[in-house]
């Protein structure tokens, strides 16, 4: 019997010059206690029928409503997809990451908005890379900033 890889969706929210970003904070209710208080993608899992882009929308109405709202006007592009395997993850995931710029003053109202899910932090750059990230996702984040500089 072969298992079908779980496939998730993240979204990198970002001022136009990429010095703040809008992250998740996993919480006290998040299930895996050793990644509370870790940075996450605003995402999670695609559901059956749906593509990856609709996946994040749906994911941001479900964690952010009032900013997806405003981010549903927003173009997003993919960064990349990704195979996330750590050892403390029970079976690796693919995770299509995708990223959406919006102007420092948009950027501003959006951390200000209802989070349902987790917490919100807006971070600089520096603040950001010196966190913990879920599953170990740090990666995908230096990774990003390293074509950002190029």
């Amino acid at each position: 019997m072969t298992t079908k890889m779980h496939q998730g969706v993240g979204l990198l929210i970002s001022n136009t010059d990429k010095t703040q970003f809008f992250v998740q904070i996993k919480d006290e209710h998040y299930p895996y206690e050793a990644w509370r208080g870790a940075c996450a993608f605003w995402g999670g899992a695609i559901e059956t029928g749906e593509d990856a882009l609709r996946a994040v929308e749906r994911e941001l109405e479900e964690e952010i409503p009032e900013a997806a709202r405003f981010l549903k006007q927003v173009p997003k592009k993919k960064i990349n997809y990704y195979l996330i395997d750590n050892k403390m993850v029970v079976n690796p995931f693919g995770l299509t990451v995708f990223e959406a710029i919006v102007s420092t003053e948009d950027l501003q109202k959006i951390a200000q908005t209802r989070v349902l899910e987790g917490r919100a932090l807006l971070l600089s750059k520096s603040d950001l890379l010196e966190r913990k990230w879920i599953w170990g996702m740090d990666f995908i984040f230096k990774t990003y900033l390293e074509t950002v500089k190029k």
